[in-house]
């Protein structure tokens, strides 16, 4: 008897410790969603806040059609038209405002960035970053700098070419 009073022991506990790892898989999953999804909801917070703080104000275009999107840190272009862009020039520059004319010490050098190619549909990322090292004082690094982007390429119908200006 004792022996079937065992057996029905090890069944109760081998089905309870089952049914505990369960629970505590569970809950180790359901922290883990939460914390991912904190820290995605964070970075989309300061990814947008980054984003909100510039505007496109001015867009000029001969012959391309593209999306651009700046987000403070860098432009994200993206190929538009039905045909390769070839030989591209980017040309950024950080521009001083426009109201302010004591400012226009602040101005950069253009920085250019050549693609041998972008295909249709393609994308194309432009860094920022050189043009923030040591273009502002100390006193105006917190106010978001206007960027300027001039796009140049070679495309079927010959020399294309885009603008665009965020304040």
């Amino acid at each position: 008897m004792k022996i079937g009073v065992h057996k029905n022991i090890r069944g109760k506990i081998g089905v309870n410790t089952g049914t505990n790892n369960v629970r505590y898989l569970f809950i180790i999953f359901m922290l883990s969603t939460i914390i991912l999804f904190s820290a995605i909801s964070d970075t989309f917070q300061s990814f947008q806040m980054i984003s909100q703080s510039y505007k496109l104000v001015n867009i000029s275009s001969i012959g391309l059609k593209t999306y651009v999107n700046f987000t403070g840190n860098q432009f994200l272009i993206i190929n538009h038209s039905a045909f390769d862009w070839t030989n591209v020039k980017f040309e950024v520059e950080a521009a001083p405002v426009r109201d302010n004319p004591s400012e226009e010490t602040l101005q950069s050098e253009p920085v250019v960035i050549n693609a041998p190619r972008i295909r249709a549909g393609g994308t194309y990322t432009v860094s920022t970053t050189p043009l923030g090292a040591g273009d502002r004082p100390r006193a105006h690094s917190s106010a978001p700098m206007p960027y300027h982007l001039k796009i140049w390429c070679d495309t079927p119908q010959g020399q294309s070419f885009w603008s665009g200006y965020w304040e």
